[in-house]
């Protein structure tokens, strides 16, 4: 039921964000990728419901595909799964690690 209801709202929040703050054209396709993804979430939820292996597996990609952090100046896209290890860096050169628990 939660993976259901995390699609849907990240769906009208992706869709909402991208009507209203699409000043970087660049964000497009990660917005495009996000209701992609949020849609195979929703399917995956349902399907899992229904006890499909279809829907375990496509469950498990779901979950595997929050494991990074994909993120646009514009349009913010965090997926997070308790710990959280990424690496960042910032226009002016600097390359880091971060982390993050809970």
């Amino acid at each position: 039921m939660l993976q259901i209801i995390g699609g849907l709202l990240s769906m009208a929040f992706t869709g909402w964000a991208m009507v209203t703050q699409m000043s970087n054209i660049l964000s497009a396709p990660i917005g495009i990728i996000e209701v992609l993804i949020d849609t195979l979430a929703v399917v995956a939820g349902i399907t899992l419901w229904r006890e499909t292996s279809f829907g375990r597996k496509a469950s498990i990609v779901v979950q595997f595909i929050q494991l990074p952090k994909i993120t646009s100046p514009v349009i913010i896209f965090l997926f997070s799964f308790g710990f959280d290890f990424w690496l960042h860096a910032s226009p002016s050169g600097i390359v880091g690690f971060q982390y993050s628990i809970f």
